[in-house]
């Protein structure tokens, strides 16, 4: 086998071995975690808890379809503790339920979400 060959295969096997190593299977949720899911934001930022999150790819898949939902302008998750803190546009009526409901798409499970008091 060439060097070239060897080389290919390492590559392979360390992504496969990192693909496999991130547990994205949704996680049974505190009780009553989601309640109020079409009450609309009206903060700027909103900070949720995802269970789940394991890997740099599982954040990065996170932040992409976070991302798409109208009115979120960015996101920060830290995968020690699951948190995703989300800046969004007050004016853009954006739910609970679409964040918890993106969050779920995304193969995690919410545990809590946390609004700002006004």
């Amino acid at each position: 086998m060439s060097k070239q060959n060897r080389l290919a295969m390492i590559v392979l096997s360390a992504s496969l071995l990192l693909i496999a190593g991130c547990s994205t299977a949704p996680q049974a949720a505190s009780s009553e975690p989601t309640d109020g899911h079409d009450r609309v934001i009206q903060q700027e930022q909103v900070t949720l808890y995802a269970l789940g999150l394991s890997c740099p790819l599982c954040s990065s898949n996170l932040d992409k379809s976070m991302l798409e939902v109208e009115g979120v302008k960015a996101v920060k998750v830290n995968l020690a503790d699951g948190q995703v803190v989300i800046d969004l546009d007050p004016d853009a009526g954006v739910t609970v339920g679409e964040l918890i409901e993106t969050v779920e798409a995304s193969g995690f499970t919410v545990d809590r979400v946390e609004l700002p008091q006004m």
